[in-house]
Formats: C-alpha cells, sequence, structure tokens
C-alpha cells in the first residue's frame, strides 16, 4: 500500500473597512498587513493578520 500525504493550511479571513464583504486567503504572508478588496479594490490595512 502507498502511504498518502496530506497537508495543513491556514486560512485568513478578511473583512473589507469600506464595503463590509470579507474574502479568504490561504496560508497569506503574516508580514503582509496592506491587502486590496477583491470585491470594491480598495486598499485595507490590517494591523495583524495571526
Amino acid at each position: 500500500m502507498e502511504t498518502a500525504n496530506h497537508n495543513v493550511e491556514q486560512l485568513h479571513h478578511f473583512s473589507c473597512a469600506v464595503c463590509g464583504k470579507w474574502w479568504t486567503i490561504g496560508d497569506a504572508p503574516v508580514e503582509k498587513t496592506d491587502w486590496h478588496c477583491p470585491w470594491c479594490g480598495e486598499m485595507n490595512n490590517y494591523e495583524s493578520v495571526n
């Protein structure tokens, strides 16, 4: 029997301060604090994405 593989993914959930919609990014870089909202395109700053 072959050995199966698995991976762990950390999901980061963001909410836009302008339009209020949310989105998720898997394994987002923790150092990055500025993100564009994929819904309205506005730049958002997040103090901590941990």
